[in-house]
């Protein structure tokens, strides 16, 4: 059975309308079949079928099949509005992550979210911001190259409320958890989301 999917603000304003006329509230919509979002992307990985959907309003949601059959599905709403997903397997473990890269309207600034497929369920993958030795002091852009998780900014000395100008491009290692500064020339020729 699939589960019922229907937002606490549908049901509010179809129980006011129904209730003034004299009738019970019946959803019309269906849990199997998502209203027209304004984001859709579909992957397949290993006989699975994951769809990534996202509305205006930034509610997003993931749906992952096996054949015909719904396998797992996980929603949310982040500040920002959905700008891009990814399927990869990220920490190399033959586990595919799903990369949901959302960007607040009202500012530069992007939010990241990683879940992992777990064979039965996604989990929130717990990604640190980068330490202060970096200079980071927020923002910046994410990117997924690949199998890799990269993050670029404008670089902050101790002390300077403003950046000093010098853009940091890092890259995140999954098996410690943690940002690393990389030189390689790959990284540096890479575009990032927002670049013209």
């Amino acid at each position: 059975m699939i589960p019922a999917v229907v937002s606490a603000r549908y049901l509010s304003a179809c129980s006011c309308a129904l209730a003034l006329a004299g009738a019970t509230c019946a959803p019309a919509l269906r849990a199997d079949v998502p209203p027209a979002p304004d984001y859709q992307q579909s992957f397949r990985h290993d006989g699975e079928r994951v769809e990534v959907t996202a509305n205006a309003d930034g509610e997003y949601e993931i749906r992952v099949y096996r054949g015909d059959d719904l396998a797992a599905r996980l929603a949310g709403t982040p500040k920002g509005i959905l700008a891009a997903a990814t399927l990869t397997d990220l920490d190399a473990d033959g586990q595919f992550e799903v990369t949901l890269l959302f960007q607040d309207p009202q500012q530069s600034a992007q939010l990241l979210r990683v879940y992992e497929w777990n064979e039965r369920y996604l989990a929130l993958v717990e990604i640190p911001e980068p330490g202060p030795e970096t200079g980071y002091r927020g923002g910046g852009r994410y990117r997924i190259d690949g199998d890799r998780l990269l993050l670029e900014f404008s670089a902050y000395r101790d002390g300077d409320a403003d950046p000093d100008g010098k853009r940091v491009r890092l890259r995140f290692d999954f098996a410690a958890n943690r940002w690393e500064s990389r030189s390689r020339r790959w990284l540096d020729k890479l575009p990032f989301v927002g670049d013209d």
